[in-house]
């Protein structure tokens, strides 16, 4: 499978899972501790990369775990991608994540996307849980997860994301969202 490294997640355990987009979709994958040791220093966020592995299905869930094997860093590749070119942001949807304000997070966020006129580049997206439900409402951006993430301090990760960087305007673009 060859894709674009986003970076390095955890899970809910404090597991790695390694970060890869392939044709649009964000995939996180099982690596070894090993190779994660070998390529860390090695791999650069937007860098292309091919890796070889297993792929099951659970049995019960349906649900895809993919473990890399192999790992092959592309060293002619793509040069790293703009901090946000062609972002996806998730947001749990989940049902504590979501009552817990993982609702108003997505229309807080859709607001901003489309004020700044966005859409073509920034996808946001609502998926199942995350595994931190303790910390809810959760939102992911790439290789950044934000637990406990309030509409203010999406926006400013937004904000980050899109380059603007004046720390009152997260909180006056939510007022005028409301």
């Amino acid at each position: 499978m060859r894709g674009v490294f986003l970076g390095f997640v955890q899970n809910k355990e404090g597991k790695r899972r390694l970060l890869l987009r392939v044709d649009g979709e964000d995939m996180r994958m099982k690596i070894p501790k090993d190779l994660r040791h070998l390529y860390l220093s090695q791999l650069t966020p937007g860098q292309t990369i091919a890796v070889a592995g297993i792929e099951k299905r659970e049995f019960f869930t349906g649900e895809v775990k993919r473990s890399i094997t192999a790992l092959f860093p592309d060293r002619s590749g793509l040069p790293p991608l703009p901090q946000c070119g062609a972002c996806t942001i998730r947001i749990c949807g989940k049902k504590n994540c979501w009552k817990s304000g993982g609702k108003s997070l997505f229309h807080a966020l859709e607001q901003k996307i489309a004020l700044e006129g966005l859409s073509d580049s920034i996808k946001l997206k609502v998926v199942g849980c995350m595994d931190h439900c303790d910390d809810a409402p959760n939102l992911e951006c790439g290789a950044k997860h934000i637990e406990r993430c309030t509409p203010e301090k999406a926006i400013r990760m937004l904000n980050d994301l899109i380059g603007k960087t004046d720390e009152r305007t997260a909180d006056h673009e939510l007022r005028a969202a409301d």
